[in-house]
């Protein structure tokens, strides 16, 4: 009962701190890839506001974007297809920014 009280709304001041302590680092991708796993529901929220940050964002910062754009398709496989289509095309959008 608590858990579905916990993951109504999506905190998505929360994932923008996140994004912007993000580095390419796999310690970094993972725990953040983990993290928006956890709120899988809100798939399309989380993508919106990574796009927003995307878009923000120095052509040089891109790139860890991407990487957590793969991580999340490649983790989320286990759990669920809830980022598989909505991260593919930010990351679409990402290569034509």
């Amino acid at each position: 009962l608590s858990s579905g009280a916990a993951m109504s709304e999506f905190p998505a001041e929360s994932l923008r701190k996140k994004l912007l302590s993000l580095t390419p680092t796999q310690q970094s991708i993972q725990t953040t890839s983990l993290w928006l796993i956890h709120y899988r529901a809100h798939a399309a929220a989380a993508v919106r506001v990574w796009l927003q940050d995307l878009q923000r964002c120095a052509p040089a910062d891109r790139l860890k974007h991407l990487y957590l754009a793969n991580d999340i398709v490649l983790q989320s496989r286990k759990s669920g297809p809830e980022y598989n289509q909505v991260v593919f095309i930010a990351a679409v959008c990402c290569c034509c920014c």
